[in-house]
């Protein structure tokens, strides 16, 4: 995928005035000014630091694109039947793999030996995530939202970014804000 417009600019933004408001603080209690730096390359490492650090730890990159190699089932974007995606994300798959199973309709896996332990889930992850990939195409987004709401199981809509504009935690928040324009009016944008 290609990296989003500005994405380093802001987040090395935000790490900018996190930087001048501790200069600022150690200013005030010390009397002491202090040089703040920042780089792309240093917030980058920073954004990207769960990733280094399970290379570090496991002496390999995670998976990229569709994490059919990844261990876990139940961390992966799988497609649903409107052409949507739902994102999984139990990292602690042990704990949610049986209200998950019977949330989705697929309980009599709970019974198989091939997939009863996490060890043999990490063994035939390739497969699993074949299986639940061709599950989740049989029903559109909403529908497997709905079967997972009521369960303590980790998910969310991968959604546009028209859909997040009409999220309704976005407009709670007021994350999205009418201004007047000189021009055009009242255009909708970005709070900060």
């Amino acid at each position: 995928m290609m990296q989003r417009p500005a994405f380093g600019d802001f987040t090395g933004g935000m790490f900018i005035v996190g930087g001048i408001a501790s200069a600022l603080l150690h200013r005030e209690r010390t009397g002491e000014a202090v040089e703040v730096d920042v780089s792309l390359l240093g917030q980058a490492c920073w954004m990207l630091s769960p990733d280094m650090v399970a290379a570090m730890l496991y002496g390999a990159e995670l998976p990229k694109g569709n994490l059919l190699g990844a261990p876990n089932p139940l961390v992966a974007p799988y497609e649903c039947a409107d052409g949507s995606h739902l994102q999984i994300m139990m990292l602690q798959a042990e704990k949610f793999w049986p209200q998950f199973l019977e949330a989705i309709d697929l309980a009599h896996i709970l019974e198989d030996d091939r997939y009863n332990t996490s060890d043999k889930r990490a063994g035939a992850s390739v497969e699993l995530h074949a299986l639940l990939g061709e599950h989740f195409r049989t029903r559109n987004r909403d529908v497997w939202m709905a079967a997972l709401q009521p369960t303590d199981c980790i998910f969310g809509a991968v959604q546009s970014t028209l859909e997040v504009v009409e999220d309704p935690q976005v407009e709670a928040n007021q994350y999205i804000l009418p201004v007047d324009h000189p021009e055009h009016g009242e255009i909708r944008v970005t709070s900060s």
